[in-house]
């Protein structure tokens, strides 16, 4: 606020004018009080310093509702609040490592950004991961792709990766809850006839990971799986790696970059939290090899689920 118009917004405060006028007039009484010299020494030094100390203190306390005091004080108590928030963390074993306000800034980020997740995902020694498609910047990068497959094959890593099951009812949804994807939003849906990028890539995500599925050696396929979500929408993305969690929550009617993001560590409560959301969520979806053809054959949805009875 400017200072003009801090002073006049306190000076037309009625209360704040009657607190001013008292300590003025109390101050006053002190200085004549004072300056009558009526009270005999120690008494008449005693005076002095009380009178110069309350208009000391009258004197900065206006400098300070003037100049702006108050700001001062949000900030001391932000910092108190963020003392107690760092002490919920510590206290409750919360496991909050790093905080980002979207994925967009932990994208760039030097230390435990993109460029570090991806190192860390090419020498893990457990990597699961829930997403929408994991195609963009993530499975769509070669080296990313041929560093997961020789671990798998090496015995030094366990995969496994749950996104959504194409043109199920959840994937239609989350596609029309990002902006600006279609003219038609508010038509009725054709499942089976229902395209769109995230479609793709999905397909992307599933045809390039089969096709490296069936290249392994059988005894190691066991550690290189894929599920389908098909009935419960992904409120966040989750990227489990070694102790590690990437924690990315969408937002309804947005993309994936706005999404808060932290990293989480373990042992901890939040990383129990959403290792055990993983696992929920596993259990409930398709298992590829089930579905495969389905997709591949462009079996209605309607149709799979009948088959499989999930």
């Amino acid at each position: 606020m400017p200072l003009l118009q801090r002073i006049w917004k306190l000076i037309t405060d009625r209360e704040y004018r009657i607190k001013l006028a008292f300590f003025i007039a109390i101050g006053t009484i002190l200085i004549l009080l004072w300056y009558s010299r009526v009270w005999p020494d120690p008494w008449n030094s005693i005076l002095i310093d009380g009178t110069v100390t309350f208009w000391a203190v009258t004197i900065i306390q206006i400098l300070w509702d003037f100049l702006g005091g108050d700001p001062l004080e949000d900030k001391l108590q932000n910092i108190e609040n963020s003392i107690s928030l760092i002490a919920d963390i510590g206290q409750s074993n919360i496991g909050i490592e790093r905080v980002w306000v979207s994925r967009r800034q932990w994208h760039i980020d030097t230390r435990d950004g993109f460029d570090a997740w991806q190192k860390r995902m090419a020498s893990a020694a457990q990597l699961d991961i829930q997403s929408n498609t994991f195609w963009n910047n993530w499975f769509q990068t070669v080296s990313l792709r041929e560093d997961l497959r020789k671990r798998v094959e090496l015995h030094q890593l366990k995969f496994r990766l749950l996104i959504y099951y194409p043109r199920s009812p959840i994937q239609v949804l989350r596609f029309y809850d990002e902006p600006e994807k279609s003219e038609a939003k508010n038509e009725k849906v054709d499942l089976h006839e229902h395209v769109s990028a995230m479609y793709f890539e999905i397909l992307h995500t599933i045809n390039e990971f089969w096709h490296i599925r069936e290249n392994l050696p059988p005894e190691v396929r066991q550690n290189w799986q894929m599920r389908l979500s098909h009935r419960y929408l992904h409120m966040a993305q989750i990227i489990r790696c070694d102790n590690k969690i990437l924690l990315s929550h969408y937002l309804n009617d947005e993309t994936g970059a706005p999404s808060p993001t932290s990293q989480l560590v373990y042992p901890s409560a939040y990383f129990q939290t959403y290792q055990e959301q993983f696992k929920t969520n596993w259990k409930r979806a398709f298992v590829l090899e089930e579905v495969y053809e389905h997709i591949q054959n462009n079996v209605p949805y309607s149709t799979v689920l009948e088959e499989l009875g999930k």
